[in-house]
């Protein structure tokens, strides 16, 4: 209904209205930034590869900066992520640290493999991450999946993975003592792909 949109978009726009320090503005920046350097040295470097860029879709990394600061002051110990190929790259050797020097070795057409392995391996926006970042002296743990081409597949891999985390800490349901819930430790977090709503894209 009319009423409905209205009441969303004052919500939102009151949310919007909030004020953010200049410290975390200024932090927000520096990662857009580095996503928007990042795509344009590929764009330079590697012409003919299909990156998969965040252009357009910067806000994304504002999107991941704020999550994993809240996460961690949550309380929350790991993050099991999910996300499609767009801004993946960026997320990857930005906020996750995968060594960039991989990633372009991967572009100059040679295998992620030590010499002496027979192995193909896969295309670079399927790279994955296990690091753990350090956020106002907390430590998180995130651990981004494996991203198939056919993109909600790994959803039901990011639930298992997570309920396995779950299960090894004894979180939630799989508590002894009753006084842990879920999600205290470990979060899934599922980033669909430039569609609003899953099934769009």
């Amino acid at each position: 209904t009319i009423e409905e949109r209205e009441w969303f978009a004052e919500t939102l726009e009151r949310r919007l209205s909030e004020p953010i320090s200049t410290e975390t503005r200024c932090q927000i920046a520096a990662e857009m930034l580095k996503s928007q350097a990042f795509d344009q040295f590929l764009a330079i470097k590697f012409v003919s590869f299909k990156r998969y860029g965040g252009e357009g879709a910067e806000s994304m990394m504002a999107f991941f900066h704020e999550f994993f600061k809240l996460a961690s002051s949550s309380g929350l110990e790991k993050i099991v992520l999910a996300m499609p190929h767009r801004g993946r790259l960026n997320l990857l050797t930005g906020m996750l640290h995968f060594p960039p020097e991989k990633l372009f070795r991967k572009l100059r057409g040679l295998p992620e493999f030590p010499d002496d392995v027979k192995a193909t391996g896969d295309v670079p926006s399927h790279f994955i991450s296990s690091v753990d970042l350090d956020i106002n002296n907390r430590k998180l743990h995130v651990s981004m999946l494996y991203n198939p081409s056919h993109l909600e597949a790994v959803n039901p891999v990011s639930m298992g993975k997570t309920r396995g985390v779950m299960q090894a800490i004894k979180e939630g349901g799989y508590c002894e003592d009753g006084k842990s819930k879920w999600s205290d430790k470990v979060l899934n977090l599922q980033v669909h792909g430039d569609a609003a709503y899953a099934g769009q894209g």
